[in-house]
């Protein structure tokens, strides 16, 4: 399911990348909600302390998994944290908006108006 969301949410803002693209992140990102969550339980540490926990965490999960990855290698360490503290971004996000029930409901309303404008 989460591939499928993923997939055609890179088709419609990334229409030209390749579908590898989708699967690496939908891939990833359970894993990352995963931290994320049990992170948002952790009261004992300030926030910007488990960002920064999460986004270790996730850089050491997938750095090395994503040798293989065109163009990965050539990105300095800088550029490589800064994208997997986005995916962390987006986790948090995600975690964030799916607690509320009236989350869910704006987000179906936002997928619906991303359809009509593509």
């Amino acid at each position: 399911m989460l591939e499928i969301v993923v997939g055609s949410l890179f088709s419609l803002v990334f229409p030209r990348a390749p579908g590898w693209i989708a699967r690496l992140i939908s891939s990833a990102l359970p894993a990352v909600i995963d931290l994320v969550e049990e992170l948002d339980e952790a009261k004992d540490r300030p926030g910007p302390e488990r960002f920064a926990f999460v986004v270790e965490e996730t850089k050491e999960m997938l750095d090395a998994s994503l040798d293989d990855v065109p163009e990965w290698g050539e990105l300095k360490e800088r550029q490589r944290d800064r994208i997997l503290g986005g995916l962390v971004e987006l986790c948090l996000f995600i975690h964030r908006v799916s607690h509320r029930k009236r989350g869910r409901k704006d987000i179906r309303k936002a997928l619906r108006k991303i359809r009509r404008s593509g």
